[in-house]
């Protein structure tokens, strides 16, 4: 599916409506999404504590009361105006909640933040879908110019669910297969815009195709 296409798919009213209760309302989804805040509270130890966020794009606000609660302070930023209207519905996430910084309607393309605004950005289910390297490259430009931290979520190959799909795709019973980048490459992707890759955390080695990594902005 073509970028625009996707864009589109994301500000629309009946998607925003019934994302949560697609993705993440069943036993299985929960535990993937208390998986994931782990592994996002893990990685932001690493760079400190008490740190302004940027989560981008906040989607339904899924990650925020986990960000909070851990003592951060919280910004959320979408395209999607419908996406926001659900996140503000959530609870602990409101203008009251300790911590939070607001809810914005923006493009993550073109950030509406002075430099240097925020000590990490975390942008997850997000940049595997910008699959062409012109607009990941745009983004990761966005996300290195308003933060020296930087958390994401892409596709490996480093899995043996990549690994099956892979299988599956060559033995003729399914074409559903997306080469995957692995550690090196996504280290190389980075590096080329101006981020060095700390660390990289499988979701999970068997049943995900996923990995959240840390980058920090490279020296200069």
């Amino acid at each position: 599916m073509a970028w625009t296409e996707r864009r589109e798919g994301w500000t629309d009213e009946d998607v925003a409506s019934d994302y949560d209760a697609r993705r993440f309302a069943g036993p299985m989804q929960r535990r993937k999404h208390a998986n994931d805040a782990r592994l996002v509270r893990g990685l932001l130890a690493r760079v400190g504590a008490g740190l302004h966020v940027l989560d981008a794009p906040t989607g339904t606000g899924r990650m925020v009361q986990d960000l909070l609660a851990a003592g951060h302070r919280v910004t959320g930023i979408d395209l999607s105006e419908p996406m926001l209207h659900q996140a503000l519905q959530s609870p602990g996430a409101g203008p009251n909640a300790g911590g939070f910084r607001g809810f914005l309607s923006g493009e993550i393309e073109r950030l509406p933040f002075r430099d240097d605004a925020f000590d990490a950005v975390i942008s997850l289910r997000f940049l595997f879908h910008a699959k062409d390297p012109e607009v990941r490259a745009r983004l990761l430009a966005e996300f290195h110019r308003v933060s020296p931290w930087m958390i994401g979520h892409v596709r490996s190959r480093e899995n043996l669910k990549h690994a099956g799909r892979w299988l599956r795709s060559h033995a003729g019973l399914s074409r559903r297969y997306r080469p995957a980048q692995g550690r090196r490459e996504l280290a190389s992707e980075l590096a080329s815009c101006g981020w060095r890759l700390v660390e990289s955390t499988p979701v999970s080695r068997v049943f995900s195709d996923k990995v959240l990594f840390l980058a920090q902005r490279s020296a200069t």
